[in-house]
């Protein structure tokens, strides 16, 4: 193996370890110095990000759906997050705001559309501190006058809830077809209030000859014993 080197400078040949050239003087760059200068730039700049962050947290920081839709604070944004779940409003997809809900309970009010994942939507008014006064369900008020007056989940059924009664629904429907085993059910749709439960749907299945028919069926439960009040079957009422 050679134990010598060329210098860079001079082009004389000069001993490998040499860090001055002997012939022209001068000093020779070690092979690790870029790397070492790179190293501390990097770590110069993650200084000064961290040194950012730390002094205003808050930039880096995504916003949430209450804060983009309303542009409020983080302080406000959590303040009406609190209200949402007081009225168990906590699984929602998105947040708009709608020019055609403002003042309509006060002339500075703001309107909003809190739309749900199965989408449903609760409607928003913030005053001008962007402090709520109105969330509203359908026809159903939620919140008004500082209080929870009611629950989302007293008037949407939960995953659990629809999973339950599509199950219970579906078999009493079968019960009453020609060819339980041809079933196609659909439409689901389903109401709530603080007495009982709604659900609707339809059944494709094969008559007694063989051709598929349509038949709509509607339930309602009493949510108190979750006893089943109301069958109709094809417009006839089965439970009499």
């Amino acid at each position: 193996m050679s134990e010598t080197k060329v210098c860079k400078f001079c082009q004389s040949e000069i001993p490998k370890k040499a860090k001055v050239c002997p012939n022209c003087k001068k000093t020779l760059k070690q092979g690790h110095g870029c790397l070492i200068s790179l190293i501390v730039f990097i770590g110069m700049i993650v200084a000064i990000g961290y040194a950012i962050m730390s002094t205003d947290p808050e930039i880096y920081v995504e916003k949430s759906k209450i804060e983009e839709a309303v542009g409020c604070s983080q302080d406000e944004a959590k303040a009406i997050e609190d209200i949402l779940k007081q009225c168990d409003i906590t699984d929602y997809q998105d947040v708009k705001a709608d020019e055609g809900l403002n003042g309509a309970w006060k002339k500075n009010d703001k309107g909003f559309r809190i739309e749900m994942q199965d989408g449903k939507e609760v409607l928003m008014w913030l005053n001008k501190n962007n402090k709520v006064i109105i969330l509203k369900y359908g026809e159903n008020m939620l919140y008004k006058k500082g209080k929870a007056k009611a629950k989302l989940t007293d008037y949407v059924l939960s995953s659990e809830e629809v999973t339950k009664w599509e199950v219970e629904c579906k078999s009493q429907v079968e019960a009453m077809l020609k060819s339980p085993s041809s079933a196609k059910f659909g439409g689901w749709k389903y109401g709530k209030d603080k007495k009982q439960i709604v659900v609707q749907g339809y059944v494709d299945a094969e008559n007694s000859f063989g051709a598929e028919i349509r038949s709509q069926f509607q339930f309602k439960i009493n949510r108190k014993t979750e006893a089943i009040t109301s069958f109709i079957f094809d417009g006839q009422e089965l439970m009499q």
